[in-house]
């Protein structure tokens, strides 16, 4: 009698099982399948980043006095909202290591709603949206210049602003953000904080470039694609946005990028500042120079 023989019929079940190569078969998709698994897939993973918190800045707090060694912001949604917010949670300096602490949630701002009257988008906006797969409300991202302590984000087919933190000290209660003005028809995509100044922000406009300064207020058009024509294949230019396959496909939704630095031009007393943009039509890249 040989060893396989003398095994018992139970050893030889389960090796005749294991054997089996039925549970190994893959199915097999075309690239079209593929290709709408991973969409759905996307679809389903930003539904679900966008209801937790994201998109965390942590500050240092420089006070001797205060029990908190750090703030920390992001964007949430808290349990009484359907939108998300603006929030922050304090980190106190001492924790102990055997200890779980849950952090408390809290409101940046004071009653602001974020989510346009009827939740109405002009069509830049819920194209964006869709190309995001956005499935909440409210303020979905936000720019911030951790030196001067300034938030700038787009709500209600507007753009707003805060301060917390810089020069200003740290708020205690929740505040009022600030509504920019503009003489801009349709809305303001994109918009970013000039890196070198603050006071400088950025932003696109119907296809095109602008800066402006939240102080004075004045707006600048930085380049001049669009003709204003109602037809898209009659006015198909486009500066700093970037294309619907990278958008798609890459998930980067910009086309263009602040200098980190501003430079003095020999002994004068004014200051350039460099963006890099990219045209859609011409597939070029263009440096835009702010002089001030």
């Amino acid at each position: 009698m040989t060893a396989v023989d003398a095994l018992p019929d139970s050893a030889e079940a389960v090796e005749m099982e294991d054997a089996s190569t039925s549970q190994f078969q893959v199915e097999k998709h075309s690239w079209e399948g593929l290709r709408d698994i991973i969409h759905g897939s996307r679809k389903y993973t930003g539904m679900i980043v966008n209801k937790a918190p994201h998109d965390f800045q942590f500050v240092r707090k420089t006070e001797e006095s205060s029990p908190h060694s750090h703030r920390l912001y992001y964007l949430g949604m808290t349990s009484p909202c359907r939108e998300n917010s603006l929030l922050y949670s304090e980190i106190p300096k001492k924790v102990r290591k055997e200890a779980l602490l849950l952090l408390s949630w809290k409101q940046m701002l004071d009653h602001f709603q974020a989510t346009p009257h009827h939740g109405m988008y002009s069509r830049e906006e819920e194209l964006l949206r869709e190309r995001k797969r956005l499935g909440v409300f409210g303020i979905t991202s936000y720019d911030f210049h951790r030196e001067s302590g300034l938030f700038l984000f787009q709500a209600s087919n507007s753009l707003f602003y805060c301060r917390d933190g810089g020069q200003n000290g740290f708020m205690i209660s929740p505040m009022k953000p600030l509504e920019i003005q503009t003489q801009c028809s349709g809305p303001r995509m994109d918009p970013k904080i000039c890196s070198a100044d603050p006071s400088f922000f950025s932003f696109i406009n119907n296809n095109d470039l602008w800066v402006a300064n939240i102080e004075t207020g004045e707006e600048r058009r930085l380049t001049f694609c669009q003709k204003g024509l109602s037809s898209v294949l009659d006015d198909p230019k486009s500066a700093g946005v970037a294309t619907f396959v990278i958008q798609e496909e890459f998930d980067r939704f910009t086309g263009y990028w602040w200098c980190p630095m501003s430079c003095q031009e020999g002994t004068w007393s004014w200051l350039c500042i460099y963006i890099l943009c990219v045209y859609l039509h011409t597939r070029t890249w263009c440096v835009c120079v702010c002089v001030y």
